[in-house]
């Protein structure tokens, strides 16, 4: 039901939230009120086999009653903004329409079995026990059948139909028992005894007016625990998805867990109850232990993902061997808890019933409350508390109110005794004193930085590396930006020059390696499109996509993201996204779900880009499946394309292709492009696919900003976008040919993606198998020139796009291009230097010399071909020449960042540092953000005797940069040589705040400590660089006496 539910009302917080609601309250509501009809009944057990069959029945029914609620939903959705208090509330309507007689019917089953089975007072507790134990077992059981086996290997179809078959066979044995029974009392239920409650289990002794009283309100007190139990079930699954793993097996073992706790606990704590009547203190006491378990987990989240990236290398990468690890992760953290919740429910029962005539009222109040608790729980925590005030403390806040009421009843408690004074509030001081050194040994929080250390998703990198090293590294990036949203834990990071966006642990955006495919994802389906006028992105990332997108200024864009956080974090991203995450007359940010957002939009677009994240995270898959696609058919218009971003790392071939054939099944024509590594772009399109040179390339002469973003990457016309063409439709065809389809019913690719997440050839085996069905070479073209890919232009943007790769045979290639460029036209000018960088680039500088000479002089103005002769002159040791050759560049186009960069390398190793710094300084300038350029520049600074002002730069620097150890290795050069020792001792305290895991750094510190004459910090910082490496003494003697030679060598030269 969630599944096909999630495909109507999308897969949201809000959605998945409301469904939740809906299916819990049915439970409740149906305890609730047949159970209490249920005292009266003499045949319960026939009542439980026809609601066992009602379930099934309606079972059978789900999927025309959803398409039903589908046509409802969408009509209503149309005319409503995403999220918006209107369409909440239908939501939760429709869902409660739909599941209200189910689960109606399913809450029933326990209080009427309880009816069945509970013949006697003193039976009460041990048999709810028995009851709650088992059917949650079976939850278990369903559980882990449906995850691991039924819904990968069969289907959801066929899933729900083994559901309905069992249920139904359940009810006809059920009822066929009943006919052999004889029937039961029927008892009239008098709703002013329960303000009585009498002690059960058959004890004598009575309870105090207090105890009494707390029984009276035990509802209450239900619902109070079921809020904290969901409280901590939502926050615990939510941490373990970033530190353990995000795909659909992952969150099936975190709710078997939990499922299995309750179980187990209610089973065991059976045995108690055989022998004594429960207490109102056994109660009290099961919430503390609760309490302090919690408490006590919570510094293990740190962590486990660390543990989990160990455990890959026990288990070689066994998939099955690895999902047992995580089992036991899960339970090292959940069990107890949901052992002593388990327990819980028949003392509970016990307490609050007053005799076996009564049980099933008993049940049924108790047990909506305790659902009542749970839907009040989760919607708390995931709306109110974890984004306000995080995971960790809304465990905390689940932590104070489990206290309050353990208290509550500790309190209770004592006060059947006779005992008086302080010694009644012995128990629930202990409590609290509990809570409250919990709470302070737990102030502090997590650390983000080992929260979205993202160890998970590659233990490969991890195995023969020590701990300590692994968290150095983590430590070197600088975390910028940490929000735990509503769906995911979203964290910006920075390192050296590149911004880094993770979801979950996991990398999704990037200023470095990902921006060539974040560009090309919007550019080149606006480029195939003869004139696009709406566009659609799904998966905001970085918002480089959608931003290029928005560089047609005919274009209307909409992006649909899911995770509100990441639209919080797409500041951080400003100069690569160009502001658009904010909503203009040309830009729309709509916060749902993607595929969601496709089924509600009532208009229809000319461009739709699909860039989420990887589908071995659960549900992502859903983006990835024949449905989906028809859904995306049906909203482009007639000429309409659609690019569908596809990996080929940590995928097996098998599910590459099923992703291909999947999209070649909806759309008939269907290429293939490559871009970065291994990312690829899927064109799709119901017309056949044609490129039109003409337009492309009057788009890059009129559009500065698609200039500007393919510049980046070489590309400068329509030329160079051929270089990324893969396969052609022929070859997709054949490429696919035999393979499966994933679909909505039969989802494969959330099933199988995450087994090949630790498969480490995958992308060279599915690049070869590429390169083995590729016939076409080029795309299908429309252009105005006859023999267009003869002509030299082309050939050159063609060289310069593969000369940028920075690959072996992607030089060559360039190479050839080059030269058939000159040979179609041996004027070309950017035919020569495209050929003299393809020589310098080989290690053949006295060759490219020859080629950018030779246009300075055809054409001594043209800025490129001077700076180039520079570049290769200072190679060939003519220093004054080449500055001479870049200086001349710089006086035609001062605009040029690597100009002033490569003046400035040339100065500085020619020791006019004054000079360099001020070539690095106009570079930075130019430059978005170049922090080699700030330090090169303070470098210079430094060496040109101007300390104070290359200080004042690094230490502006350190403040947003705190964990880059170039920026403090050259701090300390400045300081030793100025004397300033405290300033760098200061420094270097901050420094080791920001990443304490380095080695180096501590040596460097005791250095300093030393140096400042303070013997005491000294030993104290080498205590704790000792803990960083087992070889710290030896280290740090060396770097002594290295530290004494340099010093020595100093004063040698002065």
């Amino acid at each position: 039901w969630l599944r096909y539910l999630g495909l109507v009302f999308g897969n949201t917080t809000y959605a998945i939230a409301t469904v939740l609601a809906a299916y819990m309250a049915g439970l409740g509501l149906g305890s609730y009120f047949l159970g209490g009809l249920a005292d009266k009944w003499t045949r319960p057990l026939r009542v439980y086999g026809l609601l066992e069959i009602g379930i099934g029945v309606y079972g059978i029914l789900t999927p025309m009653i959803v398409a039903g609620l589908t046509s409802v939903y969408v009509s209503f959705a149309q005319g409503a903004t995403s999220n918006s208090t209107l369409l909440l509330i239908v939501r939760l309507s429709l869902c409660f329409l739909l599941l209200f007689i189910p689960t109606f019917f399913m809450g029933a089953t326990l209080p009427i079995l309880a009816r069945f089975y509970i013949r006697r007072s003193a039976a009460i507790g041990t048999t709810t026990a028995r009851l709650y134990g088992l059917n949650t077992m079976g939850a278990v059981i369903g559980t882990m059948l449906a995850g691991f086996w039924l819904m990968p290997v069969c289907g959801v179809q066929a899933t729900l139909a083994i559901a309905v078959s069992a249920n139904i066979g359940v009810g006809v044995m059920a009822w066929l028992l009943s006919a052999g029974t004889r029937p039961l009392d029927a008892t009239p239920v008098d709703e002013n005894d329960a303000d009585l409650p009498l002690p059960a289990g058959g004890t004598t002794g009575l309870r105090s007016p207090a105890a009494n009283a707390f029984i009276r309100r035990l509802p209450i007190a239900m619902l109070l625990s079921g809020a904290t139990a969901m409280i901590y079930e939502v926050g615990w699954s939510r941490t373990l998805a970033a530190v353990l793993d995000s795909s659909t097996y992952a969150f099936t073992l975190m709710l078997a867990t939990f499922l299995l706790g309750i179980g187990l606990g209610s089973v065991i704590y059976k045995r108690r109850l055989a022998n004594r009547a429960p207490t109102v203190s056994e109660w009290g006491w099961l919430q503390v232990v609760i309490v302090v378990f919690v408490l006590a987990g919570l510094p293990l989240f740190s962590k486990i993902d660390l543990i989990s990236a160990r455990f890959y290398a026990l288990t070689v990468g066994s998939v099955p061997l690895l999902n047992v690890m995580r089992f036991v992760l899960c339970s090292s953290i959940m069990l107890v808890p949901a052992l002593c919740f388990g327990a819980l429910f028949p003392v509970s029962v016990a307490l609050y019933t007053r005799d076996y005539h009564k049980i099933g009222r008993g049940v049924g109040t108790l047990y909506l409350f305790s659902t009542g608790g749970n839907i009040l729980g989760s919607l708390a925590a995931g709306f109110i508390l974890i984004p306000t005030v995080g995971i960790f403390h809304s465990l905390q806040a689940g932590v104070m109110i489990g206290t309050g009421v353990a208290i509550w009843a500790l309190v209770a408690a004592r006060w059947q005794r006779s005992t008086a004074g302080f010694r009644r509030l012995v128990p629930a001081a202990v409590a609290a004193g509990m809570m409250i050194v919990g709470l302070c040994l737990t102030r502090g929080g997590w650390d983000a930085h080992e929260i979205v250390g993202g160890y998970h998703v590659r233990p490969q990198a991890t195995v023969g590396k020590a701990i300590i090293d692994l968290k150095a590294k983590a430590y070197d990036r600088d975390i910028i930006f940490y929000r735990e949203g509503l769906n995911s834990i979203v964290s910006v990071g920075q390192t050296g020059n590149s911004t880094f966006l993770k979801i979950n642990g996991k990398t999704d955006a990037s200023t470095g390696i990902d921006m060539r495919t974040q560009v090309l994802a919007g550019h080149l389906p606006m480029l195939l499109h003869p004139a696009p006028k709406r566009s659609l992105v799904i998966g905001f990332g970085s918002g480089t996509t959608f931003g290029a997108t928005l560089a047609y200024p005919e274009n209307k864009g909409d992006c649909a993201e899911i995770e509100p956080a990441v639209i919080e974090a797409a500041p951080y991203f400003e100069r690569i996204n160009r502001l658009a995450y904010k909503n203009t007359a040309q830009a729309r940010v709509i916060l749902n779900d993607g595929r969601n957002h496709l089924l509600t939009e009532p208009g229809k677009y000319d461009v739709i880009v699909s860039e989420p994240s990887n589908p071995w995270m659960a549900g992502v898959s859903y983006l990835f499946t024949v449905e989906n696609y028809e859904m995306v058919r049906r909203r482009l218009n007639a000429d309409g394309i659609f690019c569908q971003w596809l990996h080929s790392y940590t995928i097996s071939p098998a599910d590459f292709k099923m992703i291909l054939a999947s999209v070649q099944h909806v759309f008939p024509h269907v290429t293939l492009w490559k871009s970065q590594g291994g990312d690829n772009l899927i064109i799709a399109a119901a017309k056949p696919i044609v490129m039109d040179l003409d337009r492309i390339a009057a788009e890059f002469e009129s559009n500065e900003i698609l200039r500007e973003d393919m510049g980046q990457f070489e590309i400068t016309g329509p030329g160079g976008l051929l270089s990324f063409f893969q396969l052609g439709e022929k070859d997709v065809w054949n490429y696919v040919r035999g393979s499966v389809l994933n679909t909505d019913d039969k989802l494969l690719l959330e099933y199988n993606a995450p087994k090949a997440l630790y498969e480490q050839i995958t992308s060279t085996v599915i690049i070869k198998s590429l390169n083995k069905h590729r016939t076409e070479k080029m795309p299908a073209v429309r252009s105005s020139r006859a023999n267009w890919l003869a002509q030299p232009d082309i050939l050159t943007q063609l060289g310069l796009v593969y000369l940028g790769t920075a690959g072996k045979n992607d030089r060559q290639l360039a190479g050839t291009y080059f030269k058939k460029a000159i040979a179609a036209d041996k004027n070309y000018v950017p035919a020569h230097i495209g050929m003299g960088r393809y020589l310098y680039d080989s290690n053949n500088a006295g060759q490219a010399v020859k080629h950018f000479e030779a246009v300075v002089r055809a054409v001594p103005d043209h800025a490129d071909a001077n700076a180039y002769a520079g570049v290769a002159n200072w190679k060939l040791g003519k220093g004054k020449r080449a500055i001479a050759f870049i200086n001349k560049a710089i006086e035609l186009e001062p605009q040029k960042t690597r100009y002033h960069q490569w003046r400035g390398q040339m100065l500085e190793k020619s020791k006019l540092y004054a000079a360099a710094a001020g070539s690095y300084k106009k570079a930075r300038e130019l430059a978005d953000f170049r922090i080699d350029f700030y330090i090169a520049e303070a470098r210079c600074r430094r060496q040109a005797d101007e300390t104070d002002t290359a200080a004042e730069i690094l230490e502006t620097l350190r403040q947003t940069h705190r964990s880059n150890t170039s920026i403090y290795k050259e701090l300390r050069k400045i300081y030793e040589e100025t004397g300033q020792f405290t300033d760098a001792v200061a420094a270097f305290e901050d420094f080791v705040k920001a990443n304490p895991y380095r080695y180096q750094s501590w040596i460097a510190l005791v250095q300093l400590y030393e140096a400042s004459g303070d013997g005491r910090r000294a030993e104290w910082a080498r205590r704790r660089g000792r803990r960083t490496h087992s070889f710290f003494d030896e280290l740090l003697m060396v770097a002594q006496i290295k530290q004494e030679k340099k010093n020595k060598d100093d004063v040698e030269k002065s």
